[in-house]
């Protein structure tokens, strides 16, 4: 059966050149088909290819930590005023790490980081730096760089795996390498050095009219600072020990057990936490799960609205594509009954009509899609491609969405697979009715 459907209708239905006098016998008609095709995949790029971007960044790219075990306390003081020399004498450091013991005893808590400065991911301590290889004073990058407290668990409770330097998580989180060394990320590793052992080499930080010098000390898997970027060149940086330096604007990172569902952990503890867990002037005053950060964050940027804007954008443009290809060519479909009646009366199959209908409308979506795209690639040529909302692109970034012609070709590819599946569908939807129809109904009724 099979090889009597390749051998009887494939070579005819596959023949671009008999596809091809087809469309020229219509071709008065199937200018407009053209012109229709052309537009809409212009217009598919302009409002498809920022969408897909976004898409992709904020749902298909690893964050890198283990946001999904994570919570976020926010802690505060219940007293106006402070016992003196409380922040030089290590008085509030101390009541700091009492509340982290408190949560750290709960069964169901795995682990707990303080967060100083509010220097954790998706929060506001995650500071830009300009940092490129000690010597080279051309060629700098802007990257994340997050501080971190000397012993708090810090790669533990996020859930940040070394990759080179032979230190483990909690070697890291106990900055068993120098106040004058950071860790980086696999790919500002490869960004700056072409590799990712880049163990033992210096980097240098700018610092307003000064530029430091860091010693690489270990690389760790990629991480996101914010959910909403694409690219992971940050690096850890050790703060320094002395606690007169200490602020009160620190927060507690719950790393909860495996099978704890954090929804669920914050409804639990949140009615009592205020009264349950303080020392001295420090208590905790809340506690949300990080995907609530996360939303939060990017709901103070304005990105929630933009991406919730870009869907509701692209899902117009595609229920209004849709509807329009859909009818233009369900009309244009109709209009060739007598032409289906003709072939099924010299002895065609419902199959090969079909086949014949279809072949001409992918070839036609072919050619409206290519013409389109071409018109939009000469647009991008100056502007470039959708980037998203990354804001450390370094120009050096490998994935397919960073270079230029991937990027084109994997957005071409999902684009003209929607704008050929809309033109089946409109074809498809008369044309299985059409074929039903005996040849001489078919021809004496056309429309």
């Amino acid at each position: 059966m099979i090889i009597k459907f390749m051998s009887e209708y494939i070579p005819f239905q596959m023949n671009p050149g008999l596809i091809w006098k087809g469309i020229w016998a219509r071709r008065y008609q199937n200018i407009w088909l053209l012109a229709e095709l052309v537009i809409v995949a212009y217009c598919s790029w302009s409002v498809l290819d920022p969408a897909i971007v976004f898409f992709h960044d904020k749902h298909f790219v690893p964050l890198g930590y283990d946001a999904d075990r994570l919570c976020l306390v926010d802690l505060g003081t219940k007293d106006s005023e402070f016992p003196e020399n409380y922040y030089a004498s290590g008085q509030m450091w101390g009541d700091i790490v009492r509340v982290a013991d408190k949560f750290r005893a709960l069964e169901e808590v795995e682990n707990v980081c303080i967060a100083e400065g509010r220097s954790y991911f998706n929060g506001e301590g995650v500071a830009d730096y300009n940092v490129g290889v000690y010597g080279d004073t051309q060629d700098f990058q802007n990257v994340h760089g997050l501080n971190f407290t000397r012993g708090t668990h810090f790669f533990e409770t996020f859930g940040i795996h070394p990759v080179y330097g032979g230190l483990s998580q909690e070697d890291l989180s106990k900055g068993r390498f120098g106040a004058d060394a950071v860790v980086v990320t696999r790919s500002l590793a490869v960004s700056l050095f072409g590799t990712e052992d880049v163990v033992g080499k210096i980097m240098a930080v700018r610092l307003g009219d000064d530029t430091l010098s860091a010693r690489v000390a270990g690389v760790v898997e990629n991480v996101r600072p914010f959910s909403f970027e694409r690219y992971s060149n940050v690096f850890f940086r050790v703060l320094p020990d002395d606690i007169s330096g200490r602020t009160s604007d620190a927060k507690l990172v719950l790393r909860l057990k495996d099978g704890v569902e954090p929804s669920k952990f914050v409804s639990d503890y949140r009615p009592r936490i205020y009264t349950e867990f303080g020392s001295g002037p420090f208590v905790a005053r809340s506690v949300n799960s990080y995907s609530f950060v996360i939303d939060e964050c990017e709901r103070l940027m304005g990105l929630s609205s933009s991406y919730h804007q870009l869907l509701v954008a692209a899902a117009f443009f595609l229920f209004n594509l849709c509807v329009g290809v859909i009818s233009t060519f369900w009309l244009q479909t109709r209009g060739r009954a007598g032409e289906i009646g003709i072939m099924r009366a010299f002895g065609a199959t419902k199959v090969r009509a079909l086949l014949m209908l279809v072949s001409e409308a992918v070839m036609l979506a072919t050619i409206g899609f290519v013409i389109g795209s071409f018109a939009y690639l000469q647009f991008t040529v100056d502007t470039g491609l959708s980037v998203g909302y990354n804001f450390t692109r370094t120009g050096h970034e490998t994935d397919w969405l960073s270079v230029y012609h991937t990027h084109f070709l994997g957005v071409a590819a999902i684009l003209y697979s929607i704008i050929v599946v809309v033109v089946c569908i409109g074809v498809l939807i008369p044309a299985c009715h059409m074929v039903n129809v005996s040849p001489v109904d078919s021809l004496r009724n056309k429309d």
